[in-house]
């Protein structure tokens, strides 16, 4: 069957994108026929390595020289402009991504999604799947994607879900937690699946001899990275030769540089640009540190886990859903810094502890890998589209 993705950018980088390029490379192997739609492109090819035969389809070319192109005709080109120029009146003001998109993205959206020709099609944020449930044609079938939580969402984005919701073919969840919420809100209405998000088995592990500790991901409140400094301060005097690094941007960045000079830090804290190498810098670390305020999943978390690299999370909703406490990770009660703290500490006091968790991680992270999380599409997209199933690429 064919199947389409619609993503804001294949071509950058971050745990959703990564989810869509495994889940398009697993379902080409398993012989389906695949597209991703993506509103934007910022780079000449996707940043992470995306099958061949998976077919690409952008909205609006973003780079330079490619916005307006030399042959673009004047009129042409101050339509544009001004077009660009407007804010969305599609997207959800209160989506993170909203002030990303525009009056030219909108345009471009309805075109799209009015004239859309596949079997199965896949949206991946609240916005993406209020259109999909509004203009793409109903014989299509129609599966969203939830990568949040439905309690973080604005009240008024909530009551466009309700309404919008039971119009689509399916809803895909990450944890038993979002099941659960959904099951409460939309009772028959809504067809729930549980997929998580899932990652490539890789061939190498850290050595967990390097003084490390590593976070990642975008620079903003709910991600608490002003948290993990705050905890790493407590301990950093007693350990001089341990260095925590933060790779990622956002809103969030000049904030933490103060919080880090205040905290005189700046000798073993180090903030670095987001990566499309976080895998490597990965396997150099002997820490993995999440200290989310919220988080749906953790995709960070799978992919440090398969590397071997042993992790520590405040216990919310979704790593602790991934990590069992003394097994294969650490957790500490949620707020309580000192606690992080004092979980960063044990493992970098205890090589025993740290290979012990390490083992456990490997074994955890294979729960998630292609493998395992395809044969749940498959199952997904036999029940929602049966018909479509046995179509040959």
């Amino acid at each position: 069957m064919k199947v389409t993705f619609l993503a804001y950018n294949i071509y950058g980088v971050g745990g959703t994108v990564r989810t869509i390029v495994n889940t398009a490379n697993e379902l080409v192997k398993n012989g389906h026929d695949v597209e991703i739609i993506s509103v934007k492109r910022t780079s000449p090819r996707p940043t992470f390595a995306l099958d061949r035969s998976v077919k690409l389809r952008p909205l609006l070319d973003a780079r330079k020289g490619k916005l307006y192109h030399a042959g673009m005709k004047a009129p042409v080109k101050w339509v544009k402009r001004f077009l660009l120029k407007r804010r969305s009146v599609l997207i959800d003001k209160t989506e993170d991504l909203y002030p990303l998109f525009s009056l030219f993205t909108d345009i471009q959206l309805y075109r799209v999604l009015k004239r859309l020709k596949t079997d199965v099609f896949v949206t991946t944020i609240p916005s993406f799947n209020l259109l999909s449930a509004k203009w793409v044609d109903p014989k299509i079938k129609r599966i969203g994607q939830e990568h949040s939580q439905f309690n973080v969402h604005s009240q008024e984005l909530q009551a466009k879900m309700r309404q919008a919701y039971p119009k689509l073919d399916a809803m895909m969840l990450l944890s038993e937690e979002e099941m659960a919420a959904y099951a409460a809100e939309f009772g028959e209405r809504l067809r729930l699946y549980r997929v998580e998000n899932a990652t490539e088995m890789p061939d190498v592990r850290s050595t967990l001899d390097k003084k490390v500790i590593l976070s990642a991901g975008r620079i903003s409140h709910e991600k608490g990275f002003d948290r993990l400094i705050e905890a790493f301060d407590l301990i950093k005097d007693d350990y001089p030769d341990w260095q925590l690094h933060i790779y990622g941007d956002g809103e969030e960045k000049p904030a933490l540089r103060e919080l880090i000079f205040e905290r005189e830090c700046y000798n073993q804290v180090f903030l670095h640009p987001k990566t499309n190498a976080l895998p490597r810098k990965m396997q150099d670390a002997s820490i993995y540190a999440l200290a989310s305020r919220y988080e749906s999943f953790g995709m960070v978390l799978i992919e440090a886990m398969a590397l071997g690299v042993p992790c520590v999370s405040f216990d919310i909703k979704g790593p602790a859903a991934i990590i069992t406490h003394e097994t294969d990770g650490l957790l500490a009660p949620e707020g309580d810094i000192e606690a992080f703290a004092a979980q960063l500490r044990r493992l970098i006091e205890s090589d025993e502890l740290r290979h012990r968790l390490a083992e456990g991680a490997v074994r955890r992270s294979r729960d998630y890998s292609t493998e395992v999380i395809g044969q749940k599409w498959e199952t997904l997209l036999h029940e929602v589209a049966p018909q479509a199933f046995k179509k040959k690429r």
